[in-house]
């Protein structure tokens, strides 16, 4: 196994968002294996698909009760908490 493939998932979890390159993953089935988590596909996907949800959605987001959308997204989350 290789020092990168040693490297804790929440390291590896940070390069891959910051570089958001899809070719770390490939590179190696442990480094894989580690990204392949809900949260990193919610937090990819949410950040590829913002820009698009923004400008057409300013009149949908007046209507947002945001107080279940909060409550909703604390519930969605708590599984991915890390505790200290």
């Amino acid at each position: 196994m290789s020092l990168l493939e040693k490297l804790p998932v929440e390291l590896l979890e940070l390069i891959f968002l910051f570089e958001r390159n899809f070719s770390f993953p490939r590179s190696s089935p442990v480094i894989a294996g580690k990204l392949s988590r809900e949260g990193i596909y919610l937090q990819i996907t949410i950040e590829a698909f913002h820009p698009m949800w923004e400008p057409f959605n300013a009149d949908a987001c007046a209507k947002v009760d945001w107080e279940s959308v909060e409550s909703f997204q604390v519930s969605y989350m708590a599984p991915y908490k890390h505790s200290n």
